[in-house]
């Protein structure tokens, strides 16, 4: 019989044919000669055995071993260890493998195997045990709830185990351990809590990642909630200007596994960022100098501020093979994937919820960004309600008016300083020289967008179903209808067979002001325009949308100029002791600002000014932190 017809005989995977496959064992922690002696006789055999397909005879006349000991041995080797792999070379060593007792249940004098017995005859009392050391208790609660089990059995003190002095407690014992290996997650849940049930989960060799072995191969993207207060300057309704504080801001940023050096960022409006905030991070990795992918307002610091594509040219719209993200809400959107995959040729990888150990880089920077840029502000929130460094936030940051701009000079500073500085994990050389260097060295490897696809668009194209609307008897020329908005261009006004034709809007999410109508063949009708106030200012689908429910909210009626200003304005005039009012403002005023960027991109543009902030004092980028200028 051969190795393949052995496996086959006992369900085991046929991958056990080689011999490398099977669990070693290293011979020279064997002391005894004779034992070394015969370790290295059988595992001879073994080896050949598994590697010519030769039968038990065949391989007993090779080495001298009687055919029968050489079958005896392979059976113990095939059989299961209790780490769940086979015994292997572990079968060849005297002493290391035993073989099972068989328990008979007879009494005997010694109670020998009679806990076995015991266990077999009432499987209940192993679910017993295995609860109660899941819930956390100590060893004797445990025995305690065995034997107050076996009393519900029907079992009395002259019955074993309650006969002897110490009730099987060493027998529990060694169950109790037995049951940690099968059950180790949830122990270290009952135990750690969820910390350390996430570290047990991270820890799986089922579920332990690929090594990454070069540039651009895994890139995680991650958010993370910024522990400091900012402020930012509004406009009254009168032309005035007022300084208010903004809740909570969030930071998206992305890095390279291999290299460890920052590809992009994003600092969102929102306490939870949105699809939008996660495309537009999206845009920043692969071109950094594309200014309506960039979250600054008025504030450009230009080239060279410490991200690889815009220091590096090859790494300008390079592709990732993989994302990393977590499994928030944002991140889960079907179109987005399929966006990623069609255009990227990426696969994304949705860790699990309150996981970040599947996303170790990314969460370990925003802890250093933390460090770095939030607990030295006098506006720090600190990490809880209670710490320390908690003192009046709000009112700090007005008094010295540490304001987004700021915040953004401060994270693309440490920025730099992370890209620029040299780990103890990239042989000497820092992020940046590591990516340039395994760049250089596998130039063969880096893909690229194609040509069409590097304006970036296919981030923010969304596709709803619509129906063309009008009517010959009243004389309504064709339009489309998309979120209160009436759309129309030249082309769709003249076809007026289309009346009721279902049609596929596509939506750029970054402004609402046109968009493109497709029909069922694939025939384009062309960029629809917006009507009436939705055309006067660009804004975004979340402003749209949240135009909407003010307008339903309100029940206003009549007709409205710009949805846009007035949204603002009435914000500022009837919601301007909201918290989430700053944040609102300062958002569609980004929107208006990119839009505009868009629309004049030819214009020269503007120099800016250096200033100096009355907060710079508390600021010390510390050893860690310090870089050369340039590349």
């Amino acid at each position: 019989m051969s190795i393949r017809h052995v496996l086959q005989a006992r369900g085991l995977p046929l991958d056990l044919v080689d011999y490398a496959h099977w669990p070693k064992v290293d011979v020279r922690t064997i002391q005894n000669k004779k034992h070394r002696a015969r370790f290295r006789n059988l595992q001879a055999a073994a080896q050949l055995f598994c590697g010519g397909g030769h039968s038990y005879r065949t391989v007993a006349a090779a080495t001298g071993i009687a055919h029968t000991t050489i079958q005896y041995f392979i059976d113990r080797a095939l059989k299961l260890h209790d780490d769940g792999r086979i015994n292997g070379e572990r079968a060849f060593v005297r002493f290391q493998v035993r073989a099972e007792h068989k328990a008979t249940g007879q009494p005997v004098e010694n109670y020998t195997c009679q806990f076995k017995a015991l266990l077999d005859r009432h499987p209940s009392i192993k679910e017993v045990i295995r609860k109660s050391l899941i819930k956390g208790n100590v060893q004797a609660d445990i025995h305690k709830d065995f034997v107050d089990h076996l009393t519900e059995l029907g079992y009395s003190d002259d019955d074993y185990p309650l006969c002897t002095d110490s009730q099987a407690s060493w027998s529990v014992w060694k169950l109790c351990k037995s049951l940690e290996s099968k059950h180790f997650r949830e122990i270290a849940l009952a135990k750690g809590g969820r910390d350390a049930a996430r570290r047990a989960d991270a820890s799986n060799p089922m579920r332990l990642l690929f090594p990454v072995n070069r540039p651009y191969l895994r890139v995680e993207l991650d958010s993370h909630l910024l522990h400091a207060i900012f402020v930012v300057t509004i406009e009254e309704l009168d032309g005035t200007e007022r300084t208010v504080t903004l809740k909570r801001l969030s930071v998206l940023a992305a890095i390279d596994a291999d290299t460890r050096a920052i590809l992009g960022y994003r600092i969102s409006m929102n306490a939870q960022p949105t699809i939008e905030d996660v495309a537009l991070t999206l845009a920043h990795v692969l071109d950094p100098l594309d200014e309506t992918a960039r979250d600054v307002l008025g504030y450009q610091t230009g080239r060279g501020i410490g991200l690889p594509d815009s220091l590096i040219a090859q790494c300008r719209f390079r592709c990732f093979d993989e994302l990393a993200l977590d499994n928030a809400l944002a991140h889960t959107s079907p179109t987005l994937h399929t966006a990623l995959f069609e255009h990227v040729n990426c696969t994304v990888n949705l860790g699990k919820s309150a996981h970040p150990e599947g996303r170790a880089l990314i969460e370990a920077w925003f802890k250093l960004l933390n460090r770095y840029l939030c607990k030295p502000l006098p506006s720090t929130t600190g990490s809880r309600a209670s710490d320390p460094q908690r003192r009046s936030p709000a009112e700090k940051a007005m008094r010295y008016e540490i304001s987004l701009h700021d915040l953004e000079a401060l994270i693309e500073t440490v920025i730099r300083g992370h890209n620029q500085k040299t780990p103890e994990t990239t042989h000497g050389r820092s992020p940046l020289e590591q990516l340039r260097y395994r760049t250089s060295q596998l130039p063969g490897l880096v893909r690229r967008l194609r040509p069409c696809d590097r304006n970036l668009e296919f981030l923010f194209k969304r596709a709803y179903p619509a129906t063309i609307a009008g009517s010959v008897a009243r004389g309504d020329r064709p339009y489309v209808q998309f979120k209160r908005a009436v759309y129309k261009n030249q082309q769709l006004s003249s076809m007026g067979a289309l009346i009721g034709t279902k049609v596929t809007l596509i939506v750029d999410i970054r402004d609402l002001r046109c968009i493109e109508a497709v029909l069922a063949s694939g025939q384009s009708i062309g960029i629809l325009q917006a009507q009436g106030g939705w055309a006067l200012t660009p804004h975004s689908l979340q402003t749209r949308r949240a135009i909407n429910r003010h307008i339903n909210r309100t029940r206003i009626r009549g007709r409205i100029g710009d949805y846009v200003r007035w949204y603002v304005a009435d914000l500022a005039t009837n919601r301007k002791d909201s918290a989430s009012t700053p944040n609102i403002v300062t958002r569609i005023n980004r929107e208006i600002e990119a839009g505009r960027n868009t629309d004049a991109e030819d214009d020269p543009p503007q120099e800016n000014t250096p200033r100096t902030s009355s907060w710079a004092r508390f600021i010390d980028i510390g050893p860690d932190l310090e870089f050369d200028e340039g590349d």
